[in-house]
């Protein structure tokens, strides 16, 4: 190996993933580091693997998300799945009462429920467990909801408005 003259040795060459794609080489993402405690569906702890992703989410959301990490001690992950859990029931209902697209000239589907309103969107990094995108992709396609991005921001819309406006009991009716 040589050294400039500057005293530095020059930077050494590394795959680059379009270089890969180009030579047609698969570029293996390795699995996220695991976690004291974390298991599978199955409770075996050795067989956990959890991947990062990210979902886009209307920006206002993303206070609120840091809020109920602050106070819950939760990860971006956890809140998502403890949302769509809490308001999976509410989700299936607003999947039911859409109204119906087409069906005379075009094909019938069904409207994506409407989101709270159109604004601009910013990533949130998840990390969740492999068969837990499964789990989301599969609500995906039941609730016909688009994508993991819209199925986050209504699922976190319904919560996060939950968790904020929670009724003090020193109020009365």
């Amino acid at each position: 190996m040589t050294i400039s003259s500057s005293g530095h040795r020059p930077a050494r060459r590394t795959a680059h993933a379009d270089d890969a794609l180009a030579s047609d080489t698969r570029v293996e993402r390795l699995p996220a580091p695991r976690r004291p405690g974390d298991v599978d569906a199955s409770g075996d702890p050795a067989s956990a693997v959890v991947r990062p992703s990210v979902v886009h989410v209307p920006a206002p959301l993303l206070p609120l998300i840091a809020a109920e990490r602050r106070t819950s001690g939760r990860s971006n992950g956890q809140i998502l799945i403890a949302a769509i859990e809490d308001g999976h029931d509410h989700l299936v209902r607003m999947h039911e009462d859409a109204a119906s697209i087409g069906g005379r000239l075009f094909a019938a589907r069904a409207a994506k429920p409407r989101l709270p309103v159109a604004q601009p969107l910013c990533p949130l990094n998840i990390r969740l467990y492999e068969q837990d995108y499964e789990v989301l992709d599969r609500l995906v396609a039941e609730l016909e909801v688009g994508s993991r991005s819209r199925l986050a921001t209504l699922a976190l819309s319904l919560y996060l408005e939950e968790t904020t406006t929670e009724p003090n009991d020193d109020q009365t009716e």
